[in-house]
């Protein structure tokens, strides 16, 4: 298993939430969105394919 980047754009309301959260946490920004992502993925996305398809903007 390799590391990959990813790049996205956020909203300031966003970017604001994870420096609070980074904060208080004493962890970067990079270990909070990774924690968050871990926390609520489901453990065997190709199962859930279809909702998250259903969520994607046409």
């Amino acid at each position: 298993m390799g590391l990959h980047k990813l790049e996205k754009e956020l909203t300031d309301d966003l970017l604001s939430r994870i420096d609070s959260i980074s904060a208080r946490t004493h962890n970067s920004r990079a270990e909070v969105v990774v924690e968050t992502l871990k926390d609520h993925l489901p453990a065997e996305p190709a199962t859930d394919r279809k909702a998250i398809e259903r969520r994607r903007p046409s």
